[in-house]
């Protein structure tokens, strides 16, 4: 008992020196010194370590979400974009596929409901309504030309010809018309009186929802219009997969057998959609960026302006622990 009192107070000697400015050399060869004589498994399992751990996993969280965003030109809701990125980069480590779906569906749905929202696409669809979808050979000019039968209106709402369905009584296997066709008062019931697509709740409207807004999204500021058919559902497939695993963990709503399909596809294999979602973010993410500013839409800022603005660094999901901060930038000393 009296060693173990010493011992005890040779401790707080050590830890009264670790004050002295100009000691933190001492750190090293504390740290040095256990690990030469303590198995790390072991020394992995004291808090401190645990937290310093953790701090420095946050602090790459922070960075990489900064960076991800750093030049995204809409300012508006960058901040928020950054923060559900790293609620998805936590969901990620905790194994969590529901809520890393969730968490970056809503990066999705922020972006596609600013563009929309803001008449970026609505007056573009204003102008476009009875436009054609999809590019098509020109054997004549040699180019690739917008004059498909496939208007641009059904395609994005996906109304499907009722000659194309074979569940429909008029299904015509013969049909030459367009997969998707709706007649102009099906059509008048999604635009307001000023021609503009409806997003909030009418009684006397149809509006657009998240799906349909996000193909008018992928249509405007992923292929700038300029969409071959064959190419569409590289894109939108995933960000549909990745809307009905959001709905897992938003609805209770019973899905439907087609996504239900989907539901049990992915089942088993979250490991490969963590990576086939990140590769979708990061690709609708980049295109739209490079469409805004390609098309001067949205003007980018100065370099200062043009930065997310910066978390306290001591700030973290933690909680702010100046002391266990300022360990950690000790520790960095060492390398």
């Amino acid at each position: 008992m009296k060693d173990r009192d010493k011992l005890k107070k040779l401790v707080q000697i050590i830890g009264d020196l670790l004050k002295v400015e100009g000691n933190e050399w001492l750190i090293d060869e504390i740290l040095k010194t256990i690990g030469e004589t303590s198995p790390v498994e072991e020394i992995a399992k004291h808090s401190v370590i645990q937290n310093i751990h953790e701090y420095c996993v946050e602090q790459k969280i922070e960075k990489q979400a900064t960076e991800f965003y750093n030049s995204f030109p809409i300012h508006e809701i960058r901040e928020q974009l950054i923060q559900d990125y790293k609620k998805m980069e936590h969901e990620r480590r905790r194994d969590d596929f529901e809520g890393f779906c969730l968490s970056m569906f809503q990066q999705i749905e922020a972006v596609v409901n600013f563009l929309f929202e803001s008449d970026l696409v609505k007056s573009k669809l204003q102008i476009e309504r009875k436009s054609s979808a999809f590019l098509e050979w020109d054997s004549e000019k040699r180019v690739w030309t917008r004059n498909s039968n496939q208007r641009l209106v059904p395609f994005l709402l996906m109304k499907v010809n009722p000659e194309k369905n074979q569940n429909s009584p008029r299904y015509n296997p013969n049909s030459k018309g367009p997969f998707y066709e709706m007649d102009e008062k099906s059509e008048d019931a999604y635009f307001d009186k000023d021609g503009k697509p409806v997003i909030d709740y009418n009684p006397s409207k149809k509006s657009w929802g998240f799906v349909n807004r996000f193909r008018a999204v992928l249509f405007y500021y992923y292929f700038k219009s300029e969409l071959k058919q064959i190419d569409f559902d590289k894109i939108y497939k995933p960000g549909y997969d990745l809307y009905i695993m959001r709905n897992q963990n938003h609805r209770e709503s019973k899905p439907t057998d087609n996504q239900k399909e989907i539901i049990d596809t992915i089942a088993g294999k979250e490991g490969k959609y963590f990576l086939k979602f990140y590769g979708f973010l990061e690709d609708f993410i980049s295109q739209v960026e490079q469409s805004l500013y390609s098309q001067n839409l949205i003007k980018s800022s100065s370099n200062q302006t043009n930065k997310p603005k910066q978390k306290n660094k001591f700030s973290n999901t933690l909680g702010d622990d100046p002391k266990l901060a300022k360990l950690f930038e000790q520790l960095k000393k060492k390398d």
